[in-house]
């Protein structure tokens, strides 16, 4: 409990570092988005960040009572997850090798009998570098459609629901079944990000024009990954499923469809929205009883606050939080 507090603190600290280290050199990266992520390689914070990342396992390593062959094992693969995720849109070949690695090492672990679940939170908190790294860098306004939305949504429904079934059918393994898919994910997308034909076309058509392809389902994976990895009673984590996938989905469908009348603090988010968010999270109480509604409650609000960072980050940290505090209770 004690250090898993402490691991979701240091992983807060690192969205807000990657965030004021990309105000430092905004000038230099709005020249040009689509090289940004060169550019910012190329800048001093990048140093920083990625020694920061270094820190991180450190301490990671000594809250946790790890070997020093544990903490190479974790350190490793946060690097590498970490450097994996940099390069997605920037060269393929490196990042499917790089996925294929990290696929391979959950293979060894599972195999071997290793606590995987600590590499799988290491994967997640680095890729949360990246991804932060990444949303700031070619983030945009946009304005899609309502066709693109719903459809996006309505995908997102499916594979939500593929993943609570993994959680109810393998309550004992869903974690390594869960991480493999979403590397495959990675994988899928990394091979079509570029190639527009075919198959590749029915999911360029699911994206918003103004985004990096495959950005969305970069944040739902680390989402998931990050909230099995920390949320380890099924019954809870199929619960959180719900609300990262089937909320989130239906505050942007009722959004679209009947949010007319905006919230005073956000004009961004409908009241319409949070209350679809709210009533979706109350299907959870099959999972974990009368407390899914004080929860859904607290992470509908949450969700329609003006933050400036993807839903499926901001969601996924807080509902670990709340895990974590209800569990404590």
């Amino acid at each position: 409990m004690h250090s898993s507090l402490l691991i979701l603190i240091y992983a807060l600290m690192i969205l807000i570092i990657a965030s004021f280290s990309y105000s430092i050199n905004y000038k230099k990266i709005m020249k040009n988005r689509k090289v940004s992520l060169k550019i910012y390689n190329k800048t001093k914070s990048f140093p920083l960040i990625f020694s920061l990342l270094i820190l991180l396992m450190i301490i990671f390593s000594l809250i946790t009572d790890q070997s020093f062959y544990g903490f190479i094992l974790l350190t490793a693969t946060s690097i590498i997850s970490f450097i994996t995720i940099d390069l997605y849109g920037i060269d393929k070949k490196k990042f499917l090798g790089l996925i294929i690695l990290l696929t391979i090492l959950m293979l060894y672990l599972f195999v071997t009998n290793f606590d995987f679940v600590e590499e799988i939170q290491s994967i997640a908190i680095g890729s949360l570098y990246s991804l932060g790294i990444i949303y700031l860098n070619f983030n945009k306004k946009s304005n899609p459609s309502t066709k693109i939305e719903t459809n996006r949504d309505l995908f997102e429904l499916l594979l939500g629901l593929i993943v609570i079934l993994v959680i109810i059918f393998e309550p004992y393994r869903y974690i390594f079944i869960i991480s493999l898919l979403v590397l495959a994910g990675y994988t899928f997308n990394g091979i079509i990000y570029d190639y527009k034909k075919g198959i590749g076309e029915i999911f360029h058509k699911l994206e918003r024009r103004s985004n990096l392809y495959g950005f969305g389902s970069l944040t739902l994976a680390f989402g998931t990954l990050f909230m099995i990895s920390f949320i380890r009673i099924p019954q809870y984590a199929a619960f959180f499923v719900l609300l990262l996938f089937f909320s989130d989905s239906a505050a942007t469908i009722f959004g679209i469809k009947f949010g007319k009348t905006k919230i005073p603090y956000n004009h961004k988010k409908s009241i319409a929205g949070t209350i679809a968010f709210f009533l979706v999270g109350c299907i959870g109480y099959i999972f974990i009883g009368y407390i899914a509604i004080p929860v859904s409650l607290a992470l509908a609000i949450f969700e329609s606050l003006p933050i400036r960072v993807d839903d499926n980050i901001t969601i996924s940290i807080v509902s670990v939080i709340l895990y974590l505090i209800l569990i404590s209770i």
